[in-house]
């Protein structure tokens, strides 16, 4: 029997990531609770209790980001191939700190843990419940540039929405809000200017700094905004269509406060590890390119996003909630694959215009 031909790229299966905000609390709000998805179904209920579940934090008395993500099915189809969800196994702690140091290992494992394809570690080593625990590395010379997942979608509550909204941009400061444990980032120069002084690259498009000074002034001269990767009125367009009678919008404010927090954390690791994206920011927030594959907008650029969700938590607004991100997701893969083909047609045919 004759081996089976390679997979060409835009048939190979993709791996989305997904994650929901919560405090961890041993009780649980579905019944009976969800499997977690692969490449977290090992992790299984905690030995001292039933799975973790959002709790309480403001005026938010459960979280439906998570009751969201933990709803999606693992396997979806889009632009005619298979797209694997991964759901992280419990919510994202609300904490300043513990995005920072969860975040970064849960996108690009460390260069010295085992790294099989799309596979990440289990939630314990990215330390999501550890309220102190270690910073990541500062130095991209240090770094695997090699991501877990080929998308990534952040989700969140905005308590004063009705509509869901997909967020283009992330700032780096003014942090001032108290998180779970109190604490807020006023001050924090860990992303900006490698003297420390906080002030960082001027825009997006600037080279990410190579130092190994101390986590105070990091040095990784990080944009003090920075945009999607994906072109956002493209996916927009599409998510739309596939649910004409949903209240769906693109953003530009994502809130100053933990959601925009984690997607800037998430959005300044692929810009540490890409370089410059030499794109432009469109009226919607999408950037264009180019720079061939290391571009923005290719599938090598800043492939993450964030989508603010309704307060509701009701039975209803959960399953309507799934069919949003169910569809944002085959939007972004469409999108993503779209892009690709573009990009492999202007290749053709330059290459005909060389040798004809």
């Amino acid at each position: 029997m004759g081996s089976q031909a390679p997979q060409a790229e835009d048939e190979q299966p993709l791996h989305v990531l997904v994650t929901g905000f919560g405090v961890k609390h041993p009780i649980p709000l579905l019944s009976p609770p969800l499997p977690p998805s692969p490449p977290f179904a090992s992790r299984t209920a905690p030995a001292n209790g039933p799975p973790f579940s959002p709790q309480s934090f403001r005026d938010v008395a459960r979280n439906p980001s998570y009751l969201i993500a933990a709803s999606l099915p693992s396997t979806i189809a889009a632009a005619e191939r298979e797209v694997h969800i991964h759901v992280h196994p419990s919510p994202i702690r609300v904490s300043y700190k513990s995005i920072r140091a969860t975040i970064p290992a849960l996108l690009f494992p460390p260069l010295d843990a085992p790294s099989p394809t799309k596979q990440v570690h289990p939630a314990d080593s990215v330390h999501n419940g550890d309220p102190h625990p270690p910073l990541p590395s500062p130095s991209p010379a240090k770094l695997n540039r090699t991501p877990n997942f080929d998308l990534v979608l952040f989700m969140g509550v905005a308590p004063g929405r009705a509509d869901f909204a997909l967020e283009t941009k992330a700032r780096r400061d003014g942090y001032v809000k108290e998180d779970v444990d109190g604490e807020t980032m006023a001050g924090d120069t860990f992303w900006g200017g490698s003297d420390g002084n906080g002030d960082g690259a001027s825009d997006e498009h600037s080279e990410p700094k190579g130092s190994d000074a101390p986590v105070h002034g990091a040095g990784y001269g990080a944009p003090k905004v920075l945009g999607t990767g994906v072109d956002v009125g493209d996916v927009w367009r599409r998510w739309r269509s596939a649910l004409p009678d949903v209240a769906l919008r693109p953003s530009n404010d994502a809130g100053l406060y933990l959601c925009e927090f984690i997607y800037y954390t998430g959005l300044v690791e692929y810009w540490r590890r890409r370089g410059s994206s030499r794109g432009k920011e469109g009226d919607e927030g999408g950037a264009g390119t180019e720079d061939g594959e290391n571009g923005a907008s290719s599938p090598g650029g800043r492939p993450v996003v964030f989508l603010h969700v309704p307060k509701g938590v009701e039975e209803r607004d959960v399953k309507k909630g799934r069919s949003v991100a169910v569809e944002l997701i085959r939007a972004l893969v469409e999108s993503r694959d779209a892009v690709s083909g573009d990009k492999e047609r202007e290749r053709d045919a330059a290459a005909d215009m060389v040798w004809s």
